[in-house]
């Protein structure tokens, strides 16, 4: 442990970055989820959507349904087998979940998670910046 940093420091900053990851996940969804809905109103394809956070955000928004024990939580155990499989914790290795460290860090590590947030962000602001140039381009025509 570094000099000066108490246990109860570290599992603050422990919960703050679970919080963090937890936000990036859930933002990022909504930003797959802005993506897909302006392909459709332009009549383009949708964009493929991200594997890594599909599972990430399914994973979190479960976990209410999950059985915590210490620092992990897993699938109830008395889901039927259709119940299971709908269940994203079953995606985890061990179907477990570790309730320190990131969020879904057994199915996905940090550098990957923060990867696929920024590659979406990376292809909304390119989007965004053509569509910015066209109407700029087309102010300028009309002048």
């Amino acid at each position: 442990m570094a000099p000066g940093l108490t246990t109860l420091d570290l599992a603050a900053n422990q919960r703050a970055m679970w919080a963090e990851d937890h936000t990036l996940v859930w933002a990022a969804y909504q930003l797959e989820q802005w993506q897909a809905r302006l392909a459709k109103e332009r009549g383009k394809p949708a964009p493929q959507r991200s594997e890594v956070l599909r599972l990430a955000r399914n994973s979190l928004e479960h976990l209410v349904e999950a059985r915590p024990e210490e620092d992990t939580a897993s699938p109830q155990p008395d889901l039927t087998n259709k119940q299971l499989k709908g269940t994203a914790l079953t995606s985890f290795p061990g179907q477990t979940m570790s309730l320190l460290g990131r969020p879904a860090e057994e199915m996905v590590d940090s550098e990957t998670l923060d990867r696929e947030a920024l590659r979406l962000v990376g292809a909304v602001e390119t989007e965004l910046g053509e569509q910015a140039l066209d109407w700029y381009t087309e102010l300028e025509r009309d002048r």
